[in-house]
């Protein structure tokens, strides 16, 4: 469940603004967030955090950006995603070989000759198992 926020975006940025602003006037950039939270009325921490958020999504400070931890996250699901396809199929081209087996064993006598795998155009097959 996502968090609830109090506070628009405009006010964030306002308050991650005056901190910037008026880092200078503060001993640490706590006591300055400490200072500015007292007028908007949420925690020092919260602020701080955004502040430093801020901060790398502009560049000043090293770190990852905001849009780089979606994109990862984006593609950490896309991955996962593909990994339960891919067992779906291998589970299932499993499932249609052994039926495809059994399939000509029962009618070999129709067909008249040798019906197995490699008749069919089949030369071999590996199951691959992670």
């Amino acid at each position: 469940m996502a968090a609830v926020n109090r506070f628009s975006l405009e006010v964030r940025d306002r308050a991650i603004c005056m901190v910037t602003d008026h880092r200078g006037e503060y001993a640490s950039q706590w006591a300055a967030c400490q200072s500015v939270t007292q007028k908007f009325g949420t925690t020092p921490e919260t602020l701080r955090v955004r502040v430093r958020q801020a901060q790398i999504n502009s560049g000043v400070t090293e770190g990852v950006a905001r849009d780089e931890k979606d994109r990862s996250r984006q593609l950490e699901r896309e991955n996962a995603e593909l990994r339960r396809a891919n067992e779906i199929l291998r589970a299932a081209s499993i499932f249609f070989v052994t039926e495809m087996g059994a399939f000509i064993d029962l009618n070999r006598s129709r067909w008249g000759g040798p019906a197995d795998l490699q008749s069919f155009g089949v030369r071999s097959f590996n199951v691959v198992r992670d």
